[in-house]
């Protein structure tokens, strides 16, 4: 898996990752004794992208 990104939140922590590498982080937290209750696939709106790419140059140059 890639760097993780994650981030903590009221009832337990969001991570980002790939669609595909959902399966591996849940081995990866069962093996190392993390209990998973549930996992729920978090979309980002339209506006949400469309802020990532559109200011995603302004973060490579400042």
């Amino acid at each position: 898996l890639k760097d993780i990104s994650y981030e903590k939140v009221e009832k337990g922590i969001e991570i980002e990752l790939e669609k595909d590498e959902v399966p591996h982080m849940i081995q990866l937290l069962i093996e190392n004794g993390i209990r998973i209750f549930e996992v729920t696939p978090i979309s980002k709106s339209l506006e949400d992208r469309f802020l990532e790419v559109t200011t995603q140059g302004e973060k490579l140059h400042a």
